[in-house]
């Protein structure tokens, strides 16, 4: 289920039970949470019958514990157990999974898988698919973020319509880099109603405040050298020097994504499913679906030849005066030719 049938399931009052939640945007993760806890529980009550819980030594223990103890004075007792994921070995356990199965009607534990990588193949994932009771957290979709964008500048006392709530989206590349959610969007809302004071956000505004996320350039850098494209490449390049980035980070940028186009290649070659690749590469949905698209027409030597390349590159830009922006206009050449 989204986060939006559990919310309707609390409303409703028909939460009780083992709940996985899953995804890579915390923000909606954390304001989920804090509905539940809210819902059932008032600041007196938490002291009581709200545990927090995170890896120890003591972890099964003290889960085991919580879940079975009875609230005080209070609907529900709750249990969080915060970044499951480092703690998969422990809890991926037949006793445990059995425990969670016999809950009274009057206890909620909640596992948060904050960075999204708990494998879909071990026994704890599948007890939570067999009961309904995953909790996803993807990225909004955008018609939902825009409202979502506009209702924020308009509590802070900022007019904002939905066009430049988009521009501001796209601008930080909310659906392009998987380090990019909700929070990171509160903030430069905030930092603009700040800038802005009263009035009406404008495009204008938003381009001095907000620097503009370049991943997209990354991508459209290295389709133009696959395509010996030396312009499109360099035209990209540019547009990296103007937004601010450092070579070497440009560098860096440009290895992430080989490594991954290469591993994606010996995926193919191995014949690997869709759930294996997604699993191997751990990497946001939108970065997988950009470059499972690209990644068809590159051939494995040439990723190869370029990471060598690179690899090169790196030591020279660590460890040489000459001129960054030139060695790798210079790699463009090469590769391009």
């Amino acid at each position: 289920m989204n986060y939006r049938n559990f919310l309707n399931e609390v409303k409703m009052n028909n939460v009780s039970g083992a709940y996985l939640f899953k995804g890579i945007e915390c923000y909606l993760m954390d304001k989920t949470l804090d509905a539940l806890i809210n819902t059932y529980l008032d600041s007196n009550q938490r002291l009581m019958n709200l545990a927090d819980l995170k890896y120890s030594e003591n972890l099964i223990k003290d889960i085991k514990s919580n879940i079975t103890m009875l609230p005080l004075m209070a609907e529900k007792k709750i249990t969080v157990v915060r970044k499951a994921n480092e703690s998969i070995k422990a809890l991926n356990d037949d006793d445990l999974l059995d425990e969670l199965g016999k809950m009274p009607e009057t206890s909620i534990i909640i596992f948060m898988d904050e960075d999204d990588s708990i494998k879909k193949t071990l026994k704890f994932y599948k007890h939570f698919k067999k009961n309904d009771h995953i909790v996803s957290f993807d990225k909004e979709k955008i018609e939902d973020l825009v409202k979502w964008t506009a209702r924020k500048f308009n509590e802070l006392g900022v007019e904002a319509g939905f066009a430049e709530a988009r521009f501001l989206i796209d601008r930080l590349g909310f659906y392009s880099d998987e380090s990019v959610n909700m929070y990171s969007l509160e903030s430069e809302v905030e930092k603009l109603a700040s800038y802005i004071g009263k009035g009406r956000l404008t495009r204008s505004a938003i381009e001095k405040v907000v620097k503009e996320n370049t991943i997209d350039n990354i991508f459209a850098m290295i389709d133009a050298i696959n395509k010996k494209n030396t312009k499109s490449a360099l035209n990209e390049y540019e547009k990296l020097l103007a937004n601010g980035e450092a070579d070497i980070k440009t560098s860096y940028m440009i290895f992430r994504n080989l490594r991954l186009l290469l591993e994606l290649k010996i995926c193919d070659i191995e014949k690997k499913s869709e759930v294996e690749k997604k699993d191997l590469l751990k990497i946001s949905p939108y970065e997988y679906k950009k470059l499972s698209s690209l990644a068809y027409s590159y051939d494995y030597k040439f990723l190869l030849k370029f990471m060598n390349e690179l690899k090169d590159l790196d030591i020279s830009l660590k460890n040489t005066s000459k001129d960054s922006s030139m060695m790798i206009k210079n790699l463009i050449y090469k590769m391009t030719e």
